[in-house]
């Protein structure tokens, strides 16, 4: 199904949507975010294309340039999907590896109303098969060194943290001798 986020995503030119997803399949256009039409503007969505399969889409529905991952998004295993605009210039990464940048969406504002396709019910564009998790939208067009690190972090936490062994504290009792 879908999730509409009108009330909380003011129309911005500048944006980072990130989540992790984890695909059975990809049916034909799995959308993941949707900007519909405002005022005769143009449908932006983020998600997937069936072929080849696993393409990652940034699309604008004026034919505008789209940008490309590095590679393609395997199923049944987890990737992290990190889409960027900065006014008129977009990228994708996959799993911390940035693609191809392109210009080409203008810089009109896009309200994102929906995760997930919010139009009527279609089962070749209306959902995305598999888990998504971690979904994560900024107001700001994060840098490259954020989203490699965001994804070192998730990938292998253990990597910027240890655990050790429980080490218990002895509480010190307080003076129960009154103080003049």
């Amino acid at each position: 199904d879908y999730v509409r986020l009108q009330s909380n995503t003011a129309p911005t030119s500048s944006y980072t949507m990130e989540y992790w997803s984890n695909a059975a399949s990809y049916v034909n256009q799995d959308t993941v975010f949707l900007a519909p039409h405002d005022s005769g503007g143009p449908v932006i969505y983020t998600g997937f294309y069936w072929f080849p399969s696993g393409t990652i889409l940034f699309r604008n529905s004026w034919g505008a340039a789209t940008p490309s991952a590095s590679s393609a998004a395997s199923t049944g295993t987890f990737h992290n999907i990190v889409f960027v605009r900065d006014n008129d210039t977009m990228n994708v990464y996959l799993d911390g590896v940035a693609g191809t940048v392109a210009t080409g969406f203008g810089t009109g504002a896009a309200t994102w109303s929906g995760l997930g396709w919010n139009e009527s019910p279609s089962q070749a564009y209306d959902s995305f098969n598999g888990t998504l998790d971690e979904i994560f939208y900024s107001k700001v067009a994060r840098g490259p060194a954020y989203i490699t690190a965001r994804y070192n972090n998730g990938e292998s936490p253990s990597t910027f943290y240890t655990v050790g062994p429980f080490t218990p504290i002895t509480p010190t009792p307080r003076s129960t001798t009154r103080a003049n």
